[in-house]
Parts: structure tokens; C-alpha cells; sequence
């Protein structure tokens, strides 16, 4: 049975060198696209071949230009910090895995906003030229479903960009759009012509293409998928969505349930086929079904169906390694026919394993249990790569398997390859993260609004409008000024710089403060507000391999930690592997947690050195953790989280308790220190004077003085270091109970009443030298 050691040793480190090949080719392909681009014509020629200098593009191919100019965005962008769904492929891109500093350095060095932008921008003032058609293919036509969806792309990237107003092109998305909507109403009006000289399935894609003298379109559900994918961007994409009407929405609506008829019969019929020998099979045709069914209905598609496409598919790569189209996509009435490539199909594979899994699958992933095939496919894809020599430069490209020469690179070939390696690079590592985390079987949860939260947001809030409602629920403590909002800070530092295209957003914090205060609730918040999952790694989490191999398994945990996309990690209560090297509770611990101690600064370094994760690292004691754990580079920020205070505890108990069923004045100077589950349990079972009683004998989880003991060593004698005790967090605690009693913040009394209950209390055993320095501190960090 595979293990988490076995898998980190063996298969994860076989992935990981897969995906450092692909960022490799990832680069080269970038760089013949960049040697060979007409910075004059602002385009590209359509291949290549050994030369002494660059060929110009000669013929002004949009499609070729809008193909590679889509390929380029998709290496280079993480568009922003929010989902981004391209019409071109119908995937939704969430970028969990950004590219390394040096390659993304590089591919944004040879393809500047600003020379992609000039490219777009010469595509959109063709687009926009004819009143009588929007896109012009040679091979194509006019208007075809593959180049309206590179348009929607590259317009909407150059907006999303600032490089244009909007309004500036709308009235070419407007027309975009309008061209979208005739053609699914053709696509609604050929489903209802059903007889013997017109086929259903041959009059759908003659209405996608225009008929051009001597060609005629063929039966490859190819070019449908690729119309499903435009019209899945229309609906998903706001912009878009706000130019269509309601006869619009019904006609799309209509068009893709005829799409959906459409693939799911041939996908039947094709599957049929594979049992037959000598039929007329294409193992292509169940690619390009599967994903244009999962385009329309994600949810349409089950299990047992997937399984039965993909096996059918793997019997075929048995016998070769790549998969053949059958059908065409054009012929013409001199014998010529055009093919789909199968990089186009294996780009299908990969959005149905998107599609299916969305985006935080953990179990049962097809993305996983079928990456055989694609890795299979890459191999053979790979030693296909040709290398042109121009002038002195050595360009690697591919091109189409329909022809066999070495001195060849088809540029858009190339630029759908560069698809493919983007798209592997993604499903790979999602796999190698879900299979280390299954593996390693910490804790996981989907983002889930937390329960104290009872506010209900639209689907499609943002995750400031969700951090902010969480913060007005959850915000325990407004009494003692902004430095002790902790929900205030994490959004400054956590939240919004995420949200911002240049934003620089925090990795790490350590969370600390009493027992009870709502530290999971913090991390689970943030999990929901960003739309991350949340795992908890606890210490038995460590020790699952016994305490012998426990800093091999903090290696393993931390490896798979660092491989896991966009995901909130909390470290919950993990003291014992990170005590202060000088104290006597780390001298006093195991020599094997001792040895673990050192190596937790590095692997936290890594951590968040790698911008991977957003980790919380919670502690109910941070003064007894090394301070070279705490220190920047490691710990972006440090929060004190408190119970909540007077104004908090009333809130709860109003939202607690019916109305009229307790006074909540009252309640809420009676149940200093309680938590919200403390609140919480004791409505359940009693209201009014009852229920006030109840609240002023329960015993909170901690109060000022608790805090006496961690002024003393073991022994009972004092700590002679004040860096060592938790002076603030007391002072803080103190300050609570003092706003319990009514005073005001600011006031006289108030201040006076929190240095002499803080002294008080040490009246037996002599106080912190320099505690009434960090009083006076404190205080001053409340005005």
C-alpha cells in the first residue's frame, strides 16, 4: 500500500521533474515565438524552416496570429488575482500554480504588456474594420467558432489590462456577441431540420462555417466543443453576460441542450463503434464529446460514463501512444481534407479532468487516476520536437504529425503544444498536491462559511465582501483601539493585497493569545473568504510514523505542504516543535523534539519563501517559542487574538437569545472572558435571570490570573527575562476585565484601574521589573 514516505521518495519526485521538463519547453516555446515574430506587421509567419534570416509573415494569417497570441497570454498571465474562464478553451484558469520567479521573469521579459498589447491591438482594428463580418480565415472562413473565441480572449485581456477603455470596445464585443447569438440560433433552427438529404449532425457544423466554392465542412464534434466553450464563456463571464438580452439568454440556452443531444450521441455512437473492428471508430471524436458535454453540464456526466471514455481511449493508446482523428473538420472537392491534430484531442482530455474535478478535488480524481495517458502522450509529443535553425538561433517547435519533416515548425502547432504544457503542467501538479495530501491524511475542508457567521452573501461575492462580513460577526475586540482588530489587520495585510494586481499580500502569522478566543475560527474565515481550503496540521500529524522518524515525516509533511495550490494552512498547537532553544521547557523535552527545533526554521522559511499557501501558525503560548521562528522572513505578522470584549459579548448574546428573553446589557458584563460557544451553550438551556447566573459562575477558559504562572519557571521562582513572559497579552487581559466593569477606554479611571489591577495581582510573588514600563506601553497603544 502506498504511503506518504514511499510517495515523496519515489512518485513525487518523478512528477516534479516532469513539470521542471515542461517549464523547460514552456521557455523554448516562448522564445521561437519570440525569434520569429514581425515586430513590422506585428504578426507571425506561419512556419519555419532552416534559413539565414527570419521569413517575413507574408501572409496576414489572423488565425495564426490570434492562435499564438492566446498561447502567449496563457503562459504569461495569471490574470489578475481572481478566476478566469478563456472562451478559446473553456477551462476556468484559477493559476494555483504560478510559475517560478525565473521563468515567469522570462516569459514577461520576451513578451512585454506592451508588445502583446500592440499585437491585440492591431487584430482588434482588423476586427473592428468590416461592418459585414468580424474575423477572416483563410482555411476558416469567416466568423468560425475557434477565432471568435481567441477574440473574446485577447479583447477582454486588453481591457482586464487597462490597455484599452472599455468603451472603447464594446461596440466591438457588442458585435461579437450579436455574431454568437445568430449563429446559435442557426445552430437551434438546423435541429429542427430533420430528414433523410440533411443529417442532424452534418447541418450542426455546416452552420458554424460558412460555405465556401469547393469546400464543404465535415463531422468533427471539434469544432462544436469549441463553439460550447464560446458559449460557456458568454453565460460565465459577467461583461458578456451584461450584453445579451432575455431572447439571447433563451437562444443560448436552447442552442447548447441541442449541443449537449448532439455529444452525448455521438459519444454513445462512438463508444459502440470501439467494439466493432474495422468500424468506423474515432477515438478523438469521444475527446472532444466528453469535454463539450461537461462544458454545457459539469454535472451532466457521471462517473461510470468518464471511466468508460477513458478506457476506451487507453485500449487505443495501447497500440500507439498518440490518438489518430478519423473525421475531418473540412474537405474539399479536390480530394484535400483537413484533421485535427491530436494535441487538440489531449487538450480535450485535460479540460474534461478539469471540468469533472473542479477545482479542490481530493478523492476519486480523474485528473489523477488517468495521468498515465497524458504522461504516455508527452513522451511521444516530446521526441516529435523539431529544432530549425535560422541564422544562429536554434528554435524548437513542433509540427503537425500529418507530415514528417525534421527541418518543420508550424508556429500554430507550436502555439497549441504551448497550450498543452500549460495545461499538463497544471493537472500534474494538482495531482502530485492531492495525492501527497491524501497520503499524508492531515485534516481537509472545503472553504466553508463559518457557523457564527449568519449573514447570507450572494455566490458571487468577493472575498472582501465576504472578510468584511466575517469581520462584523467575528471582530472580538474594539475596545482597546485598531492594533488589537485582528480581523481589521488580516484583511489589510491578507486580503485586499490579493485582490490587487500588483498587491504584495502577507504568508504567514502567528496567532496567538488565550485558550478559546477563536483561533480556528480565524483560520477557517480566511478559508471562506478567499475560497481556499483549509488543513489543519496538528502534532499527530508528526507523529503518525512514530517518534523515530519524525523528522522525516516533518520533511514529507512540509514538501507536500509546499506543493498544495492556493490553500490556508493551519498549524494547530505545534509548541512542542518549535520551544524556545534557551528555555527550560525545550531542555526539559524528548531529545527527538529537540533535534526537530532547528530544522522547523528552515522548513517555515521555505514555506514562505515559496508564496505557495497562507499558513497560521497558532499557539496558545507564543512567548515560549524560539524567537528565531518569529522572526520576518518567516512570520509576516504577529496578531494577539482576545476574548471578546463587553460591546462583542452583547452582539452575541442579542443574536443568542430571543428578544426580550435576556437583558443583554446584562449578560454581557457578567460573561467576561467567555467564549461565543460559551454564550452559545448556555442559551440552549436557560434565558432571563437564569440564564445571567449561569453566565456569571461559568469559568472561562482563561482570565488575568491564569496568566500568573507563566511568569515563573517550573520551580515557582520568577523569570528573570521580561522577553520571556507575556507581559502585553496580560496587560491586554487586564484591560478586558476593566472594561467589563464599565469603565471607558481613555478615561482617567480606566487607565489607572488597569496598572493597579495588573500590580495587584503580583502581590505574593514579585512582578516583571519593567512591567509597569509595559503597562504604561500599552495604554498608549490603545489611544
Amino acid at each position: 500500500m502506498l504511503d506518504l514516505r514511499t510517495y515523496m521518495s519515489s512518485g513525487f519526485i518523478e512528477d516534479s521533474l516532469i513539470v521542471d521538463d515542461l517549464e523547460q519547453q514552456i521557455r523554448a516555446a516562448a522564445r521561437t515565438f519570440d525569434k520569429s515574430f514581425d515586430a513590422t506587421e506585428k504578426r507571425w509567419p506561419y512556419e519555419l524552416r532552416p534559413s539565414e534570416k527570419y521569413p517575413p509573415g507574408a501572409k496576414r494569417s489572423q488565425t495564426t496570429s490570434s492562435m499564438i497570441l492566446s498561447s502567449i497570454i496563457g503562459m504569461r498571465e495569471q490574470w489578475g488575482k481572481m478566476p478566469w474562464r478563456r472562451a478559446s478553451s473553456g477551462i476556468v484558469y484559477f493559476f494555483d500554480f504560478p510559475f517560478p520567479d525565473g521563468t515567469a521573469d522570462e516569459l514577461k521579459t520576451s513578451f512585454t504588456d506592451a508588445r502583446v498589447f500592440q499585437t491585440v491591438e492591431t487584430l482588434i482594428k482588423a476586427w473592428s474594420a468590416n461592418a459585414s463580418h468580424i474575423t477572416d480565415s483563410t482555411t476558416f472562413g469567416r466568423d468560425d467558432p475557434m477565432s471568435l473565441g481567441w477574440s473574446l480572449d485577447l479583447v477582454r485581456w486588453a481591457v482586464h489590462h487597462g490597455m484599452v477603455k472599455r468603451t472603447d470596445v464594446d461596440p466591438l464585443l457588442a458585435r461579437i456577441v450579436r455574431c454568437c447569438v445568430e449563429r446559435a440560433a442557426k445552430l437551434v433552427g438546423a435541429a429542427g431540420r430533420k430528414n433523410a438529404k440533411d443529417p442532424l449532425q452534418q447541418s450542426l457544423c455546416d452552420t458554424l462555417l460558412p460555405r465556401l466554392k469547393g469546400r464543404k465542412a465535415g463531422d468533427s464534434s471539434y469544432l462544436l466543443a469549441r463553439f460550447s466553450a464560446v458559449l460557456s464563456s458568454l453565460a460565465d463571464d459577467a461583461t458578456l453576460a451584461s450584453l445579451l438580452n432575455a431572447s439571447d439568454r433563451a437562444t443560448i440556452e436552447r442552442s447548447t441542450e441541442v449541443l449537449l443531444d448532439r455529444f452525448e450521441t455521438r459519444l454513445h455512437d462512438h463508444l459502440s463503434f470501439a467494439e466493432i473492428v474495422d468500424s468506423r471508430f474515432d477515438p478523438t471524436e469521444l475527446a472532444f464529446c466528453l469535454e463539450g458535454m461537461l462544458l454545457i453540464r459539469p454535472h451532466y456526466v457521471g462517473r461510470t460514463v468518464f471511466n468508460r471514455v477513458m478506457q476506451v481511449l487507453r485500449s487505443v493508446q495501447d497500440k500507439g501512444a498518440s490518438w489518430r482523428a478519423e473525421t475531418p473538420m473540412l474537405y474539399r472537392d479536390n480530394g484535400d481534407v483537413l484533421f485535427t491534430v491530436s494535441v487538440e484531442a489531449v487538450n480535450a482530455m485535460l479540460a474534461s479532468f478539469a471540468l469533472f474535478d473542479r477545482r479542490w478535488s481530493q478523492h476519486d480524481s480523474v485528473g489523477s487516476e488517468y495521468m498515465d495517458l497524458i504522461k504516455r502522450y508527452w513522451r511521444w509529443l516530446k521526441a516529435r520536437k523539431a529544432i530549425v535553425q535560422i541564422g544562429s538561433d536554434h528554435l524548437e517547435g513542433w509540427h503537425s504529425e500529418h507530415v514528417n519533416d525534421p527541418n518543420l515548425v508550424h508556429l500554430w502547432e507550436t502555439s497549441q503544444v504551448a497550450e498543452f504544457l500549460v495545461n499538463f503542467r497544471d493537472q500534474l501538479k494538482r495531482h502530485a498536491a492531492r495525492t501527497s495530501l491524501k497520503l499524508a491524511a492531515c485534516s481537509y475542508r472545503l472553504p466553508t462559511k463559518p457557523e457564527a457567521i449568519e449573514v447570507k452573501l450572494p455566490a458571487n461575492a468577493t472575498p472582501k465582501e465576504r472578510w468584511d462580513t466575517a469581520r462584523e460577526a467575528l471582530e472580538p475586540v474594539t475596545c482597546l483601539g485598531e492594533r488589537y482588530e485582528v480581523y481589521r489587520s488580516i484583511g489589510t495585510r491578507f486580503i485586499e493585497p490579493r485582490l490587487q494586481q500588483d498587491g504584495d499580500p502577507a504568508y504567514s502569522m502567528l496567532l496567538y493569545g488565550p485558550p478559546g478566543t477563536g483561533k480556528t475560527t480565524v483560520a477557517s474565515s480566511l478559508s471562506w473568504a478567499l475560497d481556499y481550503p483549509l488543513v489543519t496540521v496538528t502534532v499527530s500529524d508528526f507523529l503518525a510514523d512514530g517518534q523515530v522518524a519524525i523528522e522525516a515525516r516533518a520533511k514529507d509533511l512540509f514538501r507536500m505542504l509546499q506543493a498544495q495550490p492556493r490553500m490556508v494552512i493551519l498549524f494547530d498547537e505545534i509548541d512542542q516543535f518549535m520551544l524556545d532553544r534557551d528555555s527550560e521547557y525545550f531542555r526539559d523535552q524528548e531529545t527527538v523534539f529537540q533535534f526537530l527545533t532547528p530544522g522547523m526554521l528552515t522548513k517555515l522559511a521555505d514555506l514562505r519563501a515559496s508564496k505557495s499557501v497562507l499558513f497560521v501558525v497558532a499557539t496558545n503560548y507564543a512567548e515560549r517559542i524560539d524567537a528565531a521562528i518569529k522572526r520576518q522572513g518567516r512570520i509576516d505578522q504577529h496578531l494577539l487574538l482576545l476574548p471578546a470584549d463587553k460591546e462583542r459579548r452583547r452582539k452575541f448574546a442579542v443574536r443568542l437569545w430571543k428578544s426580550g428573553t435576556i437583558d443583554v446589557d446584562a449578560a454581557a458584563a457578567n460573561s467576561a472572558f467567555l467564549s461565543h460557544g460559551d454564550l452559545k451553550s448556555i442559551s440552549k438551556r436557560a434565558a432571563g435571570a437564569d440564564a445571567i447566573k449561569e453566565l456569571a459562575a461559568a469559568v472561562p477558559a482563561a482570565t488575568p490570573d491564569t496568566y500568573m504562572v507563566r511568569f515563573q519557571k517550573k520551580d515557582g521562582s520568577p523569570i528573570a527575562d521580561d522577553g520571556r513572559v507575556p507581559v502585553v497579552e496580560y496587560a491586554a487581559m487586564v484591560a478586558l476585565e476593566v472594561d467589563a466593569a464599565g469603565k471607558t477606554k481613555g478615561s482617567a479611571a480606566w487607565e489607572g484601574d488597569i496598572k493597579d489591577r495588573a500590580i495587584d495581582r503580583f502581590e505574593k510573588k514579585p512582578p516583571p521589573t519593567r512591567i509597569e514600563e509595559a503597562l504604561t506601553n500599552f495604554i498608549q497603544s490603545t489611544r
